[in-house]
């Protein structure tokens, strides 16, 4: 319960920290199944700060390395927090937001980490043997069980001057694989989803 309250804790300091959050409501939910602020326009954003909030600090470098490196790649001017954002300033929104503001942010893609969950597969194979009873032959099964956690995360989309979230959703980073290999498909997801959805 302690650990649920945190996580909305930190998702009401996110929303604060480029404005006061303010109440919104799906635009189509029968077509789009992300939200959308109402009234969002797409336009231009000159600089894009990435803030992963996610304990400890390497993996939050290790996720806003392959956003940025995904967003990059598409033209986005998008940088990291790591050189200022430190998370005990969620303590302080206003402070915050204006350190955003002096930096020239004009919008702000959060990943908060949501939690994990493990599901296990089992695989039936025949190893080769075969047994024989009353005359016929049966081929011997083997049980091969692997478990893989994946990863969710809570992504917002905040702009200068807009209430609120103006875009959210869901992703994953998918485990059983090389870490950054993961994280840089969660990166290449989000960033379609974001244009899919005419966010950018």
């Amino acid at each position: 319960m302690r650990q649920f309250l945190g996580l909305l804790a930190i998702s009401a300091c996110i929303s604060a920290l480029i404005l006061s959050c303010g109440s919104s409501k799906n635009t189509d939910s029968s077509a789009r199944k992300n939200f959308i602020a109402p009234g969002y326009t797409k336009k231009t954003y000159k600089k894009i700060l990435v803030l992963a909030h996610v304990d400890p600090d390497i993996f939050r470098k290790r996720i806003e390395r392959n956003v940025i490196e995904e967003f990059r790649d598409r033209k986005f001017n998008v940088e990291g927090s790591l050189e200022f954002f430190k998370p005990e300033m969620l303590a302080d929104t206003q402070a915050l937001r204006q350190i955003i503001i002096d930096r020239g942010y004009d919008a702000v893609i959060a990943l908060t980490y949501l939690g994990n969950m493990t599901t296990v597969r089992d695989d039936y194979y025949a190893n080769g043997n075969i047994y024989n009873v009353f005359y016929g032959a049966y081929p011997v099964f083997d049980l091969d069980t692997k478990s893989t956690q994946n990863y969710y995360f809570q992504a917002d989309f905040y702009t200068l001057g807009g209430k609120g979230t103006q875009w959210r959703a869901p992703v994953m980073a998918k485990g059983g694989q090389d870490p950054d290999r993961a994280l840089s498909d969660m990166a290449n997801v989000l960033r379609r989803m974001m244009q899919d959805d005419g966010i950018l």
